[in-house]
């Protein structure tokens, strides 16, 4: 009996530890997102903060390794789709530690937002684990929301329509 009751404490004390583990980004709400500029591949132009200023916008961290990533670009472009029209700006922000890859996966997948690459020294300075990772920017560039994981397009409508409802 005093071995199970043993067992069960470490599970959860295990359970526990892994239960606190806290999302730094939800730390950033309500706060500035931090200005970037990283190269869009194979040109001279940068994707860069100050660019999506004005609108509502979402930054999405990505690699090219990450299949959840690439699941999400379609609901993306649903997206955008929808609330383009609106001046719903999104970016994609690669953390590939070679760009080269990068614009075989834009152009295979159609990605219909500008992309950067570079980006994964702003993903570590921002405490970011996992991808994807997504940011929605109110008009002024404040972190209205964080989105740890992969979501569907509807999610990310609510969540503009929550912001519109705010300004």
């Amino acid at each position: 009996m005093l071995r199970r009751f043993r067992h069960l404490s470490i599970f959860l004390f295990a359970t526990f530890l892994v239960g606190c583990e806290r999302d730094a980004s939800q730390d950033m709400v309500g706060k500035p997102f931090p200005a970037f500029s990283f190269p869009q591949p194979g040109g001279t132009d940068s994707v860069k903060r100050e660019h999506l200023e004005g609108s509502p916008s979402l930054v999405v961290f990505w690699a090219t390794w990450c299949g959840y990533c690439l699941d999400e670009v379609e609901e993306l472009r649903e997206l955008l789709a929808r609330h383009g029209a609106d001046g719903l700006k999104i970016v994609g922000l690669s953390i590939d530690e070679s760009p080269a890859a990068v614009p075989l996966m834009v152009s295979k997948h159609s990605i219909p937002y500008p992309v950067g690459t570079g980006a994964l020294p702003l993903f570590d300075s921002l405490g970011l684990q996992a991808l994807p990772h997504s940011f929605l920017l109110d008009a002024h560039g404040d972190v209205a929301r964080s989105f740890h994981g992969a979501f569907p397009a509807s999610a990310f409508d609510e969540a503009l329509a929550e912001l519109k409802s705010k300004e």
